[in-house]
């Protein structure tokens, strides 16, 4: 786990603080992504899904992400706010950033990565 300044990220929102992260780019055999129902109030697997979306959960994380969909529906991108644990965001396939290791732990726990493989698409 290091430390890092990040300036901005690619969902366009304005930071500067210091953030944790974790690397998952060397564990790379599957996909690891967040679902569809997590940024997607009303989910339904059967429908297609592009863009950006914005999801408040019960358990107090705001998530938005970035979604695709071809097959199956996910999300690589994205940020998480709790107003108790602060912010979450990055992409399970390469970098995660968190202000506190609590937070991280705490959206993992109630907002797992799902690991699949693209080649299943």
């Amino acid at each position: 786990m290091s430390l890092v300044k990040i300036e901005n990220n690619s969902l366009k929102m304005d930071i500067t603080r210091n953030f944790q992260f974790k690397d998952f780019s060397k564990k790379k055999l599957l996909a690891r992504t967040l679902s569809g129902c997590d940024v997607i109030d009303n989910f339904d697997k059967d429908k297609e899904y592009h863009g950006v979306y914005i999801k408040t959960h019960k358990d107090g994380w705001v998530i938005i992400g970035e979604v695709e969909t071809d097959w199956y529906t996910w999300v690589n991108e994205f940020r998480a706010h709790h107003p108790k644990y602060g912010q979450v965001f990055g992409d399970f396939e390469t970098q995660v950033y968190f202000e506190s290791k609590r937070g991280y732990n705490h959206f993992v726990k109630y907002h797992h990565f799902k690991e699949w493989d693209y080649k299943d698409i």
